[in-house]
């Protein structure tokens, strides 16, 4: 939580910077290195890339992870596994909506108009945050944290690659991130402060989403610690009752 208060207040500071006109030089920066690094088969890859952004690929992404996921944690048919496919479903999911209300809700808000100077792709509504990258970092790295969870609870201990999963997944989550950023600001759509501005609400709101699932898992892990506890008590009480 504390980290993402950090990422709040930062948006805040990025956000009145923005009001007070004083990162224009920032995006000027950035816009004019964007024009000379362009190139038909670098623009072709950001086409592809800035894809993964849209919303088209996340929810898409997240219907195969919350059936993976549910597969994954019902295959032994413990009410247990059943709450934690749940949990793991409504978080991703939550995620995923939150992100989409909350940009559209800080777009209204800051009314910035798109740039103009370049677009090589087609964008609607005004500018900052960036969707993209506010929907990747709070869709991806959610769903990279419940996949590693997922794993960690079928990981075996004779298996030292295992610990190697969620590292993968992170470092994934956070290459597609940045790549949609960066495809942002190369395809004209977007300043480098509203991708900025995407990635520290996108992140907060991801962290606030793992808060709450981290609580679940952790109340689960105590709830499943007591009835395994009272598992034995109840059997000799049986016992007990069977030999009167």
């Amino acid at each position: 939580m504390i980290f993402g208060l950090i990422l709040t207040g930062c948006f805040a500071a990025l956000s009145l910077g923005l009001h007070q006109l004083r990162l224009s030089g920032f995006d000027a920066a950035f816009s004019a290195l964007a024009l000379r690094l362009h190139t038909p088969g670098l623009t072709w890859f950001m086409l592809v890339v800035t894809n993964l952004g849209s919303a088209a690929a996340i929810i898409s992404v997240d219907l195969a992870a919350a059936a993976w996921i549910w597969r994954v944690r019902t295959r032994a048919g413990s009410i247990s596994g059943r709450g934690a496919a749940r949990d793991g479903m409504l978080t991703i999911l939550v995620a995923l909506v939150g992100s989409f209300l909350m940009n559209s809700l800080l777009k209204f808000v800051f009314h910035r108009v798109r740039p103009d100077l370049f677009p090589l792709t087609p964008a609607l509504g005004y500018s900052y945050p960036s969707g993209h990258a506010m929907s990747s970092i709070a869709f991806y790295a959610v769903v990279a944290y419940v996949i590693s969870v997922t794993l960690a609870s079928l990981a075996q201990p004779a298996r030292p690659r295992a610990g190697l999963r969620p590292l993968t997944l992170g470092i994934l989550a956070g290459l597609v991130t940045l790549m949609v950023g960066a495809s942002r600001v190369y395809l004209g759509v977007h300043y480098a402060s509203d991708v900025v501005g995407g990635y520290l609400a996108g992140g907060a709101w991801a962290l606030l989403c793992l808060a709450w699932f981290e609580r679940s898992e952790a109340g689960r892990g105590e709830r499943d610690s007591g009835r395994a506890a009272a598992e034995p008590r109840q059997g000799e009480e049986r016992s007990a009752a069977n030999g009167r």
